[in-house]
């Protein structure tokens, strides 16, 4: 069964609460992405597999926001774990990395 990877951010600007969903489910999905250590599958198997990195390219946000809230859907083998995090960009200056989570 293959499994979208998703990441959601919920932004919240001024006055509004407004959501932005992305989701990474083809391979032209991964387009621009940094992979390192996994191995790209044919497209009916999966996204990828192996033990490394994926960091997608940035993502502008289409309005400020105050919460970030991200998901991940993975088949990971025992012993084996996906963890998730993130940095942001405030006055074009990058954020260290946030941890979002840990799947294990």
């Amino acid at each position: 069964m293959r499994a979208p990877l998703l990441s959601a951010l919920l932004l919240a600007g001024p006055g509004a609460a407004h959501a932005m969903t992305l989701v990474h489910q083809t391979p032209l999905d991964l387009e621009g992405s940094r992979v390192e250590g996994l191995r790209r599958l044919p497209f009916e198997k999966g996204l990828l597999e192996g033990a490394g990195t994926l960091e997608s390219p940035a993502i502008a946000a289409e309005t400020p926001f105050d919460d970030l809230v991200a998901s991940w859907g993975a088949e990971i083998p025992t012993g084996a774990f996906l963890e998730l995090g993130v940095q942001v960009r405030v006055g074009g200056k990058w954020s260290g990395w946030y941890r979002m989570g840990r799947w294990e």
